[in-house]
């Protein structure tokens, strides 16, 4: 199930195998054998695919039908453009002093501007700070 679901995802991305590839670390003849049911992505890999495609590992393996779920659907331009959220958000942690919050700073800091956009939309819904 997973190499049909994985590559609606990825014809849906608009991205090739190689594209894909190279954003998982395997190579594009790996991605062709997930696609066609020859060979399961390690674990690893599934958390990999499923965050680049914009879905849940659920969905990846056939527990849920909801390829997008709701905290997936947010508008690009919000994820792109609201450095002044990011700042906002990153300002109400730095007030924290427990062990948890300073972990949370430390990794983020090590996160790539990519990835620190996918994230922002989950923190901002989590802490209720609307636009």
């Amino acid at each position: 199930m997973i190499g049909k679901r994985l590559k609606a995802l990825r014809d849906e991305a608009g991205m090739s195998q190689a594209e894909l590839a190279a954003l998982i670390n395997v190579s594009p003849g790996m991605i062709s054998k997930y696609e066609n049911d020859e060979s399961n992505p390690i674990d690893e890999n599934k958390v990999k695919l499923a965050k680049e495609l914009n879905t849940t590992t659920d969905y990846l393996l056939g527990a849920s039908d909801e390829m997008h779920p709701v905290a997936y659907q947010i508008p690009r331009y919000f994820l792109e453009n609201d450095t002044d959220t990011l700042n906002e958000i990153m300002g109400y942690f730095m007030y924290k002093s427990d062990g948890k919050t300073k972990e949370m700073l430390t990794l983020w800091e090590r996160l790539p501007e990519k990835k620190k956009e996918r994230y922002l939309w989950l923190i901002k819904d989590e802490l209720n700070i609307e636009d």
